[in-house]
């Protein structure tokens, strides 16, 4: 069976990165956000502290992205949407 994790400072699972998407699609608030993937990940992690890490590297591709690259970003969550969305 394939690995489906993504190595980054934190390992990052694909179903993580399409919460957060939905979620950003939501809100634009990074503390609402954080708030939504807390009990996601709580049943995954057991320390706060990396709770709080791995939510970090999530927020940095669906929040802190856009401080970066604006355009890329719209792009992005519009490919989301139409993929997982409709």
């Amino acid at each position: 069976m394939a690995n489906k994790n993504i190595g980054f400072s934190r390992t990052v699972h694909k179903d993580w990165l399409d919460a957060v998407a939905a979620f950003r699609l939501e809100s634009n608030d990074p503390r609402q956000i954080r708030q939504e993937l807390e009990p996601i990940l709580e049943t995954h992690l057991s320390g706060k502290d990396a709770r709080r890490k791995t939510i970090d590297v999530l927020l940095g591709f669906w929040d802190k992205s856009a401080l970066v690259s604006p355009k890329l970003h719209t792009d992005a969550l519009t490919l989301y949407k139409d993929a997982y969305t409709s």
